[in-house]
């Protein structure tokens, strides 16, 4: 609105600093959405009445082909290009996956029988899991699923016990990172549950 010769003094210089703050308002950008972040949720833990009387576990830290480090939520259009994976803009993992699924395994193995760290003198029995593929897969824009699969080694001592594959797929319910991070722990949960049966009817 111009701003009349007539107009009082006071009353041009108010009108004058109100269309500054405005302009400066405009032109401000405006804060950037933060992130949200994904976990596997709290597990439910129902402890075996004879888990500590058994002979414990050592769990080796498992190991990614891809990076470590990364809290990246990823996902794959297999509907467009299976080979790409994409990263959401606004939502990442509270820790690496690898670090998820090795706090979920260690949950569920610990409802069975003491879990310890590698190189504990208490035990002879070590458990290498290699984590092969974790992440979310479109099959179209309204569907997608989680994927979780690994190889686990069990060893006493230097003598290999058994190997075996593990693998779970859960539909997501929703077609975004909050239905793939639910898939993604139910299908681990699934996973871990099967790796530790199996465990135990191996280390009888």
């Amino acid at each position: 609105m111009p701003i009349s010769s007539h107009t009082s003094k006071p009353v041009r210089a108010l009108l004058a600093l109100s269309l500054t703050a405005l302009l400066a308002g405009c032109a401000t950008p405006s804060a950037p959405v933060s992130k949200t972040i994904y976990d596997f949720g709290a597990p439910t833990v129902q402890a075996a009445e004879n888990a500590a009387d058994l002979p414990p576990l050592a769990l080796a830290e498992i190991q990614t082909s891809w990076g470590q480090s990364s809290t990246a939520m990823q996902y794959r259009l297999a509907y467009a290009n299976a080979q790409e994976l994409r990263p959401y803009a606004l939502a990442r993992w509270s820790m690496p996956p690898a670090q998820l699924v090795a706090q979920r395994v260690r949950t569920v193995l610990s409802q069975q029988r003491p879990v310890v760290s590698l190189g504990d003198s208490t035990t002879e029995f070590v458990l290498q899991i290699a984590l092969e593929q974790f992440g979310q897969t479109f099959e179209s824009p309204q569907a997608s699923t989680g994927t979780v699969q690994l190889r686990a080694t069990l060893l006493k001592g230097d003598q290999l016990v058994a190997q075996r594959d593990f693998a779970a797929t859960v539909p997501a319910p929703t077609a975004d990172a909050a239905g793939g991070a639910r898939g993604l722990a139910q299908a681990t949960q699934v996973t871990a549950e099967e790796l530790a049966t199996w465990v135990s009817a191996r280390m009888r």
